[in-house]
């Protein structure tokens, strides 16, 4: 299961996740929302703007989305992001979006095109620019173990692995990775207890400052010996990802790098 979501913050129970996906195999979630928290009423879990968006299940940090100088998306009908694109067929979904307005001026572009090649591969695009350098991290919940280095993660939970794989940009200099757990301690406005929740997360990102940046991300469920192996290549106007597997079948899919909606 492939989930994504692009559109409005100012409507009841949002998040600010536009241009945030999930991922789900054989019964367990691997590549996850955080979900909802504990109500904390008292302490301003339902008021806009200002006090939702500091519990982590509800902004930006809480999801598989984009930080930008180390912020999240703001709420509020001038923050939106949309879907921009769609096409489904037997053997490919493709969906995109575009969320740079949800970033209040930091970004001219935040596109994201996800390609789901049925039935276990799914690849990320992200086409992003600002007017300035930005410092740049892409976030990717899990709820079990993971590991692996820049090129490669490996996520597990229970008797399921998935693979996540940086395509573009080829090269991985001056690169971060960060392994993250925060918990948050408060008391629930509905049972008076004391709650500790926690996000936990891997990110990525260049550690200097950017004004543009493709990423190109493939993830793979299954095991090791059942995964292809991806070669890119550019036309004017979409990257080519070439998928090989283990038997010699091979696919390939077109990723138009034209698809922004603004």
């Amino acid at each position: 299961f492939v989930g994504f979501k692009s559109g409005p913050s100012d409507v009841g129970h949002s998040h600010l996740d536009a241009n945030s996906f999930v991922v789900s195999a054989a019964g367990e979630r691997l590549l996850i929302d955080e979900g909802t928290w504990p109500y904390a009423a008292l302490l301003g879990f339902f008021e806009l703007p200002e006090n939702r968006f500091n519990f982590d299940s509800n902004s930006t940090i809480g999801h598989n989305a984009l930080l930008v100088d180390g912020r999240g998306q703001r709420w509020g009908p001038e923050y939106p992001g949309k879907i921009v694109h769609f096409e489904s067929d037997a053997e490919v979904d493709t969906v995109v979006g575009e969320a740079a307005a949800a970033y209040d001026g930091k970004l001219d572009r935040f596109t994201r095109t996800l390609a789901f090649i049925k039935p276990d591969v799914l690849l990320v695009l992200d086409q992003v620019s600002s007017g300035e350098p930005r410092y740049l991290e892409w976030l990717f919940h899990h709820g079990g173990e993971a590991t692996g280095d820049e090129d490669e993660t490996i996520f597990r939970r229970g008797d399921v692995e998935l693979s996540l794989t940086r395509l573009l940009p080829r090269e991985a200099d001056c690169w971060r990775i960060s392994d993250v757990v925060r918990t948050s301690a408060y008391t629930d406005s509905n049972t008076l207890e004391k709650e500790r929740v926690s996000v936990r997360y891997r990110s990525f990102g260049p550690f200097h400052p950017c004004k543009e940046i493709e990423m190109l991300w493939a993830i793979c469920v299954g095991k090791s010996e059942a995964r292809p192996s991806f070669a890119t290549s550019f036309n004017n106007s979409a990257i080519e990802v070439e998928l090989d597997y283990p038997g010699g079948c091979s696919r390939r899919v077109s990723l138009s790098l034209e698809r922004d909606g603004r």
